[in-house]
């Protein structure tokens, strides 16, 4: 299953608010957008706190994003 990296922040909230979650920067958050990959560190921190939050989403959509050339 490959996700867009860029949809499934905006499906979280956008980059300020997946940021927040963590204490990164928006421009962070926005690199990953630009590479289309949520470095491998966020994955599963992303995951687990998108899901604390209730928000729909999967593994399998977060860990297909370290697939990316």
């Amino acid at each position: 299953m490959n996700v867009s990296v860029s949809a499934l922040i905006e499906r979280l909230g956008g980059d300020a608010e997946v940021a927040g979650w963590f204490g990164l920067s928006a421009k962070a958050v926005e690199l990953w957008r630009r590479r289309n990959r949520i470095p491998d560190r966020w994955q599963l921190p992303l995951y687990d706190e998108a899901c604390r939050k209730g928000l729909s989403i999967s593994r399998a959509e977060v860990l297909s994003t370290s697939k990316r050339a």
